[in-house]
């Protein structure tokens, strides 16, 4: 589980990230107003991993 986080906030510090047109929408749909790319680096950079889904099609994930 740490490993991925490592691998993801290494990709964020090197600012090598793309967000899907899902993720803007989600990001821009939120009912507590809208979530900001910076929020999402700062998430990730601070964050800690909370939930772990190794079998997520088409790459494991996690949620932060």
């Amino acid at each position: 589980m740490d490993y991925m986080l490592e691998k993801i906030q290494d990709c964020f510090r090197r600012e090598r990230i793309l967000f899907s047109r899902h993720a803007r929408v989600e990001m821009e749909a939120e009912e507590f107003g809208v979530i900001n790319e910076r929020e999402v680096s700062e998430a990730v950079l601070h964050g800690r991993v909370i939930e772990d889904y190794p079998n997520d099609e088409p790459y494991p994930s996690c949620l932060i």
